[in-house]
């Protein structure tokens, strides 16, 4: 810096010429910026040069990240100094005299660009890990200076102390008592040593404990260099561990590993963490506070300072007896006299010290007694005396005051918070003036319920929908007056949110709040009415105005503008969240009213589409189908619907149409107009409402009517043995064989993830519950675990039916836990083990005397564990205690007509169902093991025995498949399984059934490479899968009327179906196979149907079906160009192009046109592909590649082809 000032600040005025320059400004303003920020760093480092233990030891052993700080600062400021030389032209020599030994300039600035490079690169490997802005500490809550000085010197002791021991200082205490104040204080001080995180209730991110460990971890990372670099070199790019569900894991990967190679200190702040977790997100918190409070769990330069107030969870979790670990202070045992010393200092600086001019009645005199009216609640004096000094309208400060301590009179601390409260509403809201308690709770409904925090203009917005429309008034009319409760309130663009939430939990406690009080279901219900209210009202065709179907989403240059500019918050939040709101509002007892059910309806016939463009932009329709599927719910919790009412049909309608085509419109927005609603089945609701309003849109010749009951197929290079439905549905797993475990994406089938390295041959696979692992099976009894979002794969058993074993695994399962895993043998034995601990050896469950084949292992949905089996006609039936897996009773065991081939057992485990080899299906009550009804034959459907059952998840149907690739559905009545489809669409052996959780899909996987996704309720049976031969096809043509279909194969094999019925018309054909070295490489179809052309190397071939002849023509195509051909318009010709030459021929006598003996040549390279005949057969058009290398549409006159 001192080299640098020497050379630009010598006769800078001179230089400048007195007139300056916008660049030169530019320049400098760089300049006053990174001086003022090194300056910074300087007196930070300097101001802890004596600082001792944790401080001292931080600074000591960060030797290598401030060096890599000052060598940056360097850098930075020798790039400024060469472009301050460039712009004011300073002699090169009297730089490099009075540089010395410094690096040139322009090395230097390489080196500088290198580094922002790098570090640009570093960044954006960590772009999956999350990162809650707005999460850390600021100084704005700090504790007033002077004040807190007890507690703050404890911290600052115990920062202070050698790193290792007790790292963890617990600050207990009741709402209001100023904990957050100190944890700020403490961030602020000390933000040298580490960071924060702050949890917030209401705010979904920051009550989500899955996001506090990343946070803290992408904070640190642009804290110390060392730390970033460890943390990029372990997770840069990992997108499966970046985004991991795991606590264990983020800690382990994101914090543990990365301070590893790093000696000095580390110190944590976490602010109130009994705001962390919602009911959705409850195990998580257990999980933290187990992680937290486990001695050996953290670093040893590692410190957590958390505060939180006294819930039972939480101490239960860190009354640790071990001193040596944990650090415990409440807020209670801070002498009293010092909190309110404290408390009246803060009251000062308020009230009288802030104020340039006096506040009217107010004087040293009003602080002691207003301090010990706030009881030690700091909470209670930061609202006091903001109501002092700006008081409701009518009142004096002085009067306000003389209210506030008189109200707070022999009330206790625990009711003290309320009593102000109460005192602070009353005065702007009279309980007893109805009208103006109404408008209250109504806005305050649209502040709490939402679950991100709304900004004014979003909650104006939304409220308008909600009041009656000849209220004259809106929601900022309430909300302008509860600055002292609520953030937010003066801006328009900021979130509203309680200030504290204390406030919060008075309101939504009817016995505290009493007048005030705002219904949380209520309120649901209300968020629920103006999302769908605001949706209908904004939402319309081509909301961001793009301009073209030709480009995806992500590749919208200005996206985000767009979105920003039509796109409201409000609207966006509607869009993401109508239904969640609905759903709890159901759950808590407010079932969907007519209104509901009015919105819903016009939300659905008008403004469906808009609503999943809207999705689309925001980046994807997924979000919809668990949306409509809840809403469909809601419904049918109703019972006062009207019987004509079919919206539940229209809803489970769109949620189809959304699984189907979830894929181009995530990707295109304009692809719900253009693609998905024309394709969609004509005698779908989706299709009838909206393709008529789509009318420049195109359209489906011949449309199926109905939607396919095969909903998707997946293809994979390999046969797949075995499949698993994750538990939330969105997830398939497959049993591969060599090719490993695979994860494909259910509703897209794109693959998400493989396990390529399992060490062998898959089998069997099993999700567990939490869906972040997946179990499988290999040959001899061998079992691995994978985790899925880490990577992690390992083996927990090894032959675990015995080392010399030839036992194979026949199923496999997770405990509800998931830390149970239980494998059933084909020989009998049923083994466990703990995942968790990774006992490979494991222990036998249970031995089957009869060695019978277990083929079903599953947990009841009522709690216990059944295992099913067979050996011949016997099946087997064992049940366990889901806790003590002991079995409660003794096996069960059917006698069947005859051999068994395969079981099944319901989830409800009131059900068991056999396939026998008898091509029968039988189904027996449990627990006695009584018939159900009479056997039922399958044989006319399946052609092959029964290999596989699956039963639903409500137990009310069951699906079978075997050897012949059908899968039928079976509904369970009480005179027997009753067949509701037949689904057709494999080839092969079917190996593999398992349903949706929600029981809405069918997945099947099979020898012949795929898994196909069906609709588990259809009753369209699919067409039927049309047998070919070996040989790979060349072609396949259907006539213009769609009577006929044929295929032609490279072995000259042709073969004909009835277009409608699919059925073969009489026997294949077979095209003269001489000289067919190379088989057929190109086919055509005439328009009736009645003709093929075969086109091979130097070969054309006619089959005349109706005059039941074929002819052959040999003429001189090229021999090193694939030549082809169509047919005319009336069939009478055919035209084949080859290399530069076409040749038009006689159908009748296989003989060329007049005139083109040779074929006609014409100025090109090449033509491509085949000629397309026009509609009235006069003109057929080609593409050539010319020698001038353009490509050209060549439009001829069919008769003289010519152009």
């Amino acid at each position: 810096m001192d080299s640098f000032y020497s050379i630009v600040g010598k006769d800078l005025m001179s230089r400048l010429g007195g007139g300056g320059s916008s660049s030169l400004i530019a320049i400098l303003q760089r300049i006053s910026v990174m001086t003022m920020e090194c300056c910074s760093f300087i007196q930070l480092y300097i101001s802890n040069l004596n600082a001792s233990g944790f401080v001292a030891g931080a600074l000591k052993n960060s030797v290598s990240s401030n060096n890599d700080r000052i060598e940056t600062y360097c850098n930075i400021f020798d790039s400024l100094q060469q472009d301050f030389r460039d712009a004011i032209r300073v002699d090169t020599h009297h730089i490099v005299e009075r540089m010395g030994t410094y690096f040139l300039a322009d090395e230097l600035s390489f080196g500088r660009e290198n580094l922002t490079l790098i570090l640009t690169a570093e960044y954006a490997s960590l772009g999956d890990m999350p990162h809650v802005k707005g999460a850390s500490l600021n100084a704005e809550g700090s504790c007033l200076e002077g004040t807190r000085k007890d507690i703050l010197g404890v911290v600052s002791k115990w920062i202070s102390k050698s790193p290792g021991r007790q790292p963890i200082l617990l600050l207990t205490g009741e709402a209001g008592t100023g904990k957050s104040a100190i944890a700020c204080s403490v961030a602020v001080e000390f933000a040298a040593l580490g960071c924060s995180f702050g949890f917030k209730r209401g705010i979904e991110e920051r009550c989500n404990p899955l996001n506090l460990f990343p946070t803290i971890a992408r904070d640190l990372a642009h804290f110390d260099d060392s730390f970033r670099r460890a943390l990029c070199a372990g997770v840069g790019n990992d997108k499966a561990l970046q985004t991991t569900s795991s606590l264990e894991l983020q800690f382990q990967h994101f914090i543990t590993n990365p301070m590893a190679g790093i000696s000095r200190p580390i110190l944590v702040v976490i602010d109130a963490l009994d705001e962390c977790g919602d009911a959705k997100n409850r195990a998580q918190r257990v999980a933290l506070l187990k992680l937290l409070a486990t001695p050996g769990k953290l670093p040893p330069n590692l410190r957590f300072l958390i505060t939180s107030r006294p819930e039972s969870d939480i101490c239960s979790h860190f009354e640790d007896p071990n001193e040596h670990y944990i650090i415990t202070k409440r807020m209670n045992k801070i002498p009293i006299e010092s909190t309110s010393e404290d408390i009246t200092l803060y009251i000062r600086t308020r009230l009288i010290t802030d104020f340039h001019s006096k506040l009217e009645g107010i004087d040293e005199a009003c602080c002691q007694p207003l301090a010990h009216a706030s009881q030690g609640l700091f909470q209670w004096a930061f609202v006091a005396c903001d109501q002092i000094a700006y008081p409701p309208t009518g009142r004096k400060p002085r009067e306000q005051y003389k209210r506030l301590v008189q109200s707070s009179s022999g009330v206790g601390q625990d009711k003290l918070l309320d009593g102000l409260y109460l005192e602070v509403l009353r005065s702007l809201f009279a309980e007893d003036n109805e009208e103006g308690t109404i408008r209250f709770k109504s806005v305050l409904a649209v502040v709490l319920a939402p679950f991100e925090p709304l900004t004014m203009t979003g909650i104006k917005a939304m409220h308008e929908t909600l009041k009656p429309s000849d209220d004259d008034y809106d929601a900022g009319d309430i909300l302008q007056h509860l600055g002292s409760l609520l953030s937010g309130v003066n801006d328009r663009d900021v979130p509203i949110r309680p200030l504290h939430i204390s406030f919060r939990d008075f309101l939504t406690d009817e016995k505290r709040s009493h007048g005030f009080f705002v219904d949380e279901a209520g309120a649901q219900h209300s968020l629920g009415l103006a999302s769908l209210r605001t949706m209908i009202k904004i939402l319309r065709f081509n909301i961001c105005k793009l301009e073209s179907s030709y480009l995806l989403n992500d590749e919208i240059p200005d996206l985000q503008k767009r979105i920003d500019e039509n796109i409201p918050s409000h609207l966006s939040y509607s869009c993401r969240f109508w239904a969640r709101h609905l759903d709890i509002a159901s759950t808590n007892g407010r079932i969907a009213n007519p209104d509901v059910r009015r919105l819903l309806k016009a939300f659905v016939d008008e403004n469906i589409l808009f609503w999943l463009e809207v999705l689309s932009i925001l980046g994807g329709v997924s979000p919809a189908s668990p949306a409509l599927a809840t809403t469909a719910q809601v419904l049918k919790l109703d019972k006062s619907q009207p019987s004509n009412d079919n919206l539940i049909g229209c809803i489970n309608d769109i949620q189809t149409f959304v699984d189907v085509f979830a894929q181009p419109m995530s990707q295109s927005a304009p692809h719900i107009y253009i693609s998905a609603v024309p394709f969609s089945p004509r005698g779908s609701w989706i299709s009838k409402q909206y393709l008529p309003r789509l009318s420049r849109t195109p359209r489906v010749c011949n449309p199926p009517e109905h939607w396919p009951a095969s909903q998707g197929v997946i293809q994979h290079s390999d046969e797949i043995w075995n499949i698993a439905i994750s538990t939330d549905g969105a997830r398939i797993a497959g049993a591969c064989g060599y090719f490993g475990v695979l994860i494909w994406d259910t509703r897209t089938g794109l693959l998400n993830s493989s396990l390529s390295n399992c060490g062998g041959s898959a089998l069997h696979v099993a999700f567990s519950a939490d869906g972040a692992r997946v179990a499988y099976a290999r040959r001899k009894g061998t079992i691995g675990v994978w985790d899925t979002e880490s990577g992690r794969n390992w083996t927990i058993a090894v032959s675990i039916f015995g080392p010399e074993s030839n036992d194979d695994v026949g199923c496999l399962t997770f405990s509800p836990d998931g830390r149970k895993l239980i494998a059933g043998s084909v020989f009998g034995t049923v083994g466990i083990w703990d995942t968790s601990s990774g006992d490979a050896s494991g222990a036998i469950l249970y031995q089957s005397i009869m060695k019978c084949r277990f083929e079903c292992i599953s947990f009841l949905s009522h709690g216990g564990a059944l295992a099913c089996g067979y050996k011949k006609n016997t099946i087997e039936v064992c049940k366990w205690d889901a806790t003590t897996l002991q079995l409660t009773e003794q096996p069960l065991h059917i006698e069947a007509e005859s051999s068994v081939s395969a079981v099944g057992v319901s989830f409800d485990g009131r059900h068991v169902a056999a396939g026998l080899e008898d091509d029968t299906i039988c189904l027996w009550g449990l627990p006695e093991g009584t018939p159900v009804g009479i056997s039922v034959s399958v044989c006319s459907r399946t052609e092959g025995r029964v290999c596989w059952i699956a039963f639903s998840q409500d137990g009310s149907r069951f699906a079978s498949a075997g050897f012949s690739g059908t899968v039928d559905v079976w509904e369970i009545t009480p005179t027997g399984p009753v067949l509701e489809v037949s689904l057709q669409g494999h080839t092969e052996a079917v190996q593999g059934l398992a349903y949706s959780p929600d029981g809405r899909h069918l997945f099947s996987c099979s020898f012949d490479r795929t898994i196909r996704k069906w609709d588990a309720h259809s009753t369209n049976t699919p067409d039927p899968i049309i047998p070919q031969s070996t040989s790979s096809i060349a072609g396949v043509h259907i006539s213009h009327d769609g009577t006929r279909i044929a295929s032609v194969s490279r072995d000259g094999t042709v073969r004909l179906w009835d277009g409608a019925s699919g059925t073969a018309i009489g026997s294949p054909s077979r095209l003269p196979t001489r000289e067919l070295d190379e088989g057929i490489y190109h086919s055509a179809m005439s328009r009736d149907g009645t003709r093929i052309m075969a086109v091979s190397r130097g070969m054309v071939r006619l089959l005349d079906f109706k005059g039941c002849k074929q002819t052959e023509r040999r003429i001189e195509l090229d021999t090193d160009y694939e030549s082809t051909g169509v047919f005319s318009a009336d069939g009478s010709r055919i035209y084949i192009t080859s290399w530069n030459r076409i040749y038009p021929i006689d159908v009748d006598t296989m003989e060329e046109a007049p005139d083109s003996s040779t074929g006609k040549a014409f100025p090109v390279k090449r033509f491509y592909g085949p000629p397309v005949i026009s509609a009235d057969g006069a003109q057929f058009a080609v593409l050539s590649w010319d020698t001038d290398e353009t490509v050209r549409l060549r439009i001829l006159d069919s008769q003289t082809v010519e152009e």
